[in-house]
C-alpha cells in the first residue's frame, strides 16, 4: 500500500514563565490557515509542563512541545531539510507569539525534531508519524483495520483504525484485546 503520509517538525523548548507573565496552560492549540489547511505551521498542538513539576523543569521554568505535520517532499534534500526546518520553526514561534506576546524572549533553550531525529530515536522509515491523513479515503469502514488477515497477527498504532495520536494508538490497542480476549473488556 502506497498511502500518502506525513511527518513532524516538534519544537522542544524550556521557557522562564516570570517572563511569560502568567504561566503557560498545559495544552492549547493554535490555527492560523485561513483555508482549513491542519499542517505545515498553520495548525499545531503546543503543550506545557505544570509549573512547579520538578520532574520537567526546575523552579519558575516550564518544556513546552509544540508540533505539526508536514509533507514529506518538503524535506526531501538536505538543502530544503535545513531551510524548512528553519522556516517551518520560524512560522509556529511566529504564531506562539500572537497569543503570547512574550513567548520568545521568555526562551532559554529549543531543540528541534524534525523528520530524521524521529527517524534515528523512533526507528520509523524517513520519520513518518501520526498516521494517514484523516481524510474520507481513510474513513471509518476504509480505515486499515486491525485485524492483518493472517491467523493471530493483529495490527495496531496511529497507522490503524481509529488514527493518529495517543488515543487513537491506545484505542486501536483496545480493538486488538477485544479481538483476542473475545470480549469488550471495558
Amino acid at each position: 500500500m502506497n498511502e500518502p503520509t506525513w511527518v513532524t517538525l516538534t519544537l522542544y523548548i524550556t521557557v522562564h514563565a516570570q517572563k511569560l507573565g502568567e504561566p503557560l496552560p498545559l495544552f492549547r492549540q493554535i490555527s492560523t490557515s485561513s483555508d482549513g489547511n491542519m499542517a505545515e505551521g498553520e495548525h499545531f498542538f503546543m503543550s506545557a509542563s505544570e509549573l512547579g513539576d520538578h520532574r520537567r523543569a526546575p523552579d519558575n521554568y516550564q518544556t513546552i512541545t509544540i508540533s505539526t505535520h508536514s509533507d514529506p517532499a518538503h524535506w526531501a534534500t538536505q538543502e530544503q531539510y535545513d531551510h524548512y526546518r528553519a522556516a517551518l520553526a520560524e512560522k509556529m514561534l511566529t504564531a506562539v507569539e500572537k497569543v503570547v506576546p512574550s513567548f520568545r524572549e521568555s526562551i532559554e533553550s529549543m531543540e528541534y525534531g524534525a523528520p530524521k531525529a524521529w527517524e534515528n530515536y523512533t526507528k520509523r522509515p524517513n520519520g513518518y508519524v501520526g498516521g494517514f491523513p484523516q481524510t474520507v479515503a481513510h474513513a471509518l469502514f476504509r480505515s486499515i483495520s486491525h485485524r492483518s488477515g493472517l491467523n493471530n497477527l493483529y495490527l495496531c498504532g496511529d497507522h490503524i483504525f481509529p488514527g493518529g495520536g495517543t488515543i487513537g494508538a491506545a484505542a486501536s490497542g483496545i480493538h486488538v484485546a477485544r479481538s483476542i480476549s473475545k470480549s469488550r473488556l471495558i
